[in-house]
């Protein structure tokens, strides 16, 4: 009698591989998004460095001294970048890393603290990274509520308020106050509406020009930020 024939079998995975494979599955849209969209990395990466309460003339100072202690110069294995990288923004580590990998953390170093840093609002809200004052809801001093509002919410109302409002170059919130009187007619009339962005989908755009919605719709949340403030404010 011969031996019995020999099925061969697909090898079974673990139920981790299953996990890991289709949650990278059910993400791949994700993926290929932040790959094909322009600055969509590096407009993450660069956020690891932003501090919504520091105004827009204080980044300079604030950028000196991680700018010293960061650059190749002063680290060479740039094991104190990914040390402090991975304590104040563990979420974009893995793209510093393998910056590091491919010797092109310098010159994202230097445009997060010596430039501008890019900054793709449509990046940011899917992945909950913040990467300009546009995203913060500031706090107010009640002192200053019914006579002035602060310039980064007059910023912000404007730019959420008009169709044709580019976001701007700066991440960081401009500095100071401005009298209610002094403010543009729309931001005077929508300040008190609190526009903001409430939630973010992915839509497919159809040849025909429709759009099918892919995946779920999440909601975004955003905690109250106070401006690092002079001793007396300024007013404009």
């Amino acid at each position: 009698m011969s031996s019995p024939i020999a099925i061969s079998r697909t090898p079974r995975t673990s139920q981790l591989d299953d996990t890991l494979y289709h949650e990278i599955l059910r993400r791949m849209d994700n993926i290929l998004s932040l790959g094909a969209t322009q600055d969509a990395i590096e407009s993450i990466a660069c956020s690891a460095f932003f501090d919504p309460s520091i105004p827009c003339n204080l980044v300079g100072s604030a950028s000196l001294g991680i700018e010293k202690s960061c650059l190749p110069d002063s680290d060479p294995n740039q094991q104190r970048l990914l040390n402090a990288i991975s304590s104040k923004a563990p979420e974009v580590s893995p793209f510093w890393i393998s910056l590091v990998m491919n010797d092109q953390a310098l010159p994202l170093l230097q445009m997060a603290l010596k430039q501008l840093p890019p900054i793709n609002l449509v990046a940011a809200f899917w992945t909950n990274t913040l990467q300009s004052f546009l995203q913060v809801t500031y706090h107010q001093n009640q002192t200053h509520a019914q006579s002035a509002i602060l310039r980064a919410r007059e910023f912000q109302t404007s730019f959420y308020c008009r169709a044709e409002a580019w976001v701007p170059w700066a991440p960081s919130p401009p500095f100071g106050i401005t009298g209610s009187d002094n403010l543009s007619l729309d931001v005077r009339a929508h300040d008190s509406h609190e526009h903001r962005p409430l939630s973010w989908a992915t839509l497919w755009r159809l040849r025909s020009g429709d759009t099918i919605p892919m995946g779920i719709t999440r909601q975004l949340s955003s905690e109250p930020v106070s401006i690092m403030q002079y001793p007396e404010p300024v007013d404009f």
